[in-house]
């Protein structure tokens, strides 16, 4: 029987949810209980159940339909098991495989952004970089702002299954690094100039260039996030 981390409320009412649709409460095609009856039912707020509804939507798992209800996807039983099993099986080293995976995406992006990003999406991305700066110097939180700077380069490259592959990864990305700690004079001081790198070479319509910036960006991000030694032995 697999064990999930039930301390973080949102993970038990997927977790519910899923048993649920596993004995046949909830079958595919069915128009969910409104939030309220969820929430009684499983002893819990209507805000970790609309959390919880979020998250299976953004997997494909549910439809939410806007005065309509939300309605789990015609899909068979097995795959509903499967897709939400491994929602609930993400642990802390999950985080590694994400940045492994969005390094080539994130790289590709900007390669792709270098050559098709018109005037609007290149002010889009300097505006987002400037976002980023701003935060940076304040001495803010910039992971929400970091990544709508990613967000703006993907949606420069003007393709939309990049763009989907990205936006399906960002939000599990957030959360796994919501309690990271961000030092702005100290792991994190180099970002802003990697920022740069690549803005210059996108406006500079260098794809080559742009993708190798990503790239170091993105590799210098794994190693504040999980550490040099990880990084060293990941790559061997």
């Amino acid at each position: 029987m697999n064990s999930y981390d039930h301390s973080d409320p949102t993970i038990a009412v997927i977790d519910h949810i899923r048993s649920l649709i596993a004995d046949g409460t909830y079958k595919p095609g069915m128009r969910l209980p409104s939030e309220r009856i969820m929430a009684d039912t499983m002893s819990t707020t209507r805000g970790y159940i609309r959390k919880a509804l979020q998250r299976l939507e953004l997997y494909g798992i549910v439809n939410i339909r806007p005065q309509s209800g939300v309605y789990i996807v015609e899909m068979g039983m097995i795959a509903l098991d499967g897709l939400i099993s491994n929602i609930l099986m993400m642990n802390p080293r999950t985080i590694v495989d994400f940045i492994e995976t969005r390094s080539h995406l994130e790289a590709f992006s900007a390669k792709l952004a270098a050559v098709r990003a018109d005037d609007f999406h290149r002010l889009a991305i300097i505006q987002a970089h400037d976002t980023y700066i701003q935060a940076f110097r304040l001495d803010e939180r910039t992971l929400e702002t970091d990544h709508l700077f990613h967000l703006a380069i993907v949606r420069a490259s003007a393709n939309s299954v990049l763009q989907s592959l990205i936006t399906l990864l960002t939000p599990d990305i957030i959360a796994l690094n919501r309690d990271f700690i961000e030092e702005h004079s100290g792991n994190y001081r180099n970002t802003p100039e990697e920022h740069q790198k690549i803005v210059d070479a996108i406006l500079a319509r260098d794809p080559e260039a742009a993708s190798i910036a990503m790239t170091a960006h993105m590799k210098a991000s794994r190693i504040r996030r999980i550490g040099r030694e990880m990084e060293q032995r990941d790559d061997t």
